[in-house]
């Protein structure tokens, strides 16, 4: 079962990655590339305790 501290990475119609928390409507951070989009991510859940 999904918590809701937990973050889905995903690439979006624009081609911008988006870091999005899964029980948010907007996603919290966009970026240029996978891998930006992934350490914000993880950087996020180590701050907020989520994983």
């Amino acid at each position: 079962m999904s918590k809701g501290r937990d973050r889905t990475v995903y690439r979006r119609n624009d081609g911008k990655w988006a870091n999005k928390r899964n029980d948010a409507d907007k996603a919290s951070s966009l970026h240029e590339t996978q891998k930006d989009a992934i350490e914000s991510a993880r950087i996020m859940l180590k701050n907020q305790g989520g994983g």
